[in-house]
């Protein structure tokens, strides 16, 4: 029985007999990896890449920047007053146009809808195939595409946030079946189902 156990020790003891590995070696190996990733991203920014280096604070540290999105005063409108308001948003500073669309889509926040903001979404859930060309932006609209006879339309909110990029002088929004009234003249356009 003696001899049993001995030769279970043995065995059990054998793979931690070669091992010279500590505490401080595991620790030196995750510094050197800490180290390398530093140095990666870095590099990255250095040559202009986009990149996501982790999360600070339960946010991830990529660069951004303010824009301002239009949103609608409902009782403004109502009153027959000029309805646009301008708010502020955050974005990724990476395609900043682009990034103001989405948060445009995402509409207002709770306290500024309670407050009598809103956007005109006319049944869209958001847009695809966003290109900068020159001077002009184009997108495509997913999802519906109605305009109730309204006189404002989720195209009025896409045309004033791109307004506030410099680089942005006409847009056109395609409805969610690819067609808009002008797509190759210069200058807007609107898909027909958004026509006031």
């Amino acid at each position: 029985m003696r001899s049993i156990l001995l030769a279970a020790v043995l065995v059990l003891s054998a793979p931690l007999a070669g091992c010279t590995c500590n505490r401080a070696t595991g620790g030196d190996a995750r510094n050197e990896a800490r180290a390398a990733k530093k140095r990666a991203v870095a590099r990255q920014r250095m040559m202009g890449e986009r990149t996501k280096v982790g999360k600070q604070n339960g946010r991830s540290n990529i660069a951004r920047t303010d824009v301002a999105i239009w949103l609608v005063d409902s009782a403004k409108l109502k009153a027959g007053e000029d309805p646009w308001v301008k708010v502020d948003r955050k974005v990724g500073a990476h395609r900043p146009a682009k990034n103001a669309l989405w948060v445009l889509f995402k509409g207002p926040t709770p306290e500024e809808e309670a407050s009598g903001l809103t956007l005109f979404r006319n049944g869209t859930e958001g847009f695809q195939g966003f290109t900068l060309v020159g001077d002009t932006v184009t997108l495509q609209l997913r999802g519906g595409c109605k305009n109730d006879g309204g006189t404002l339309t989720i195209y009025d909110h896409i045309k004033r946030t791109m307004a506030g990029f410099p680089e942005i002088q006409h847009v056109k929004v395609l409805g969610p079946d690819g067609t808009t009234q002008d797509l190759e003249g210069k200058g807007d356009s609107r898909p027909a189902c958004l026509e006031p």
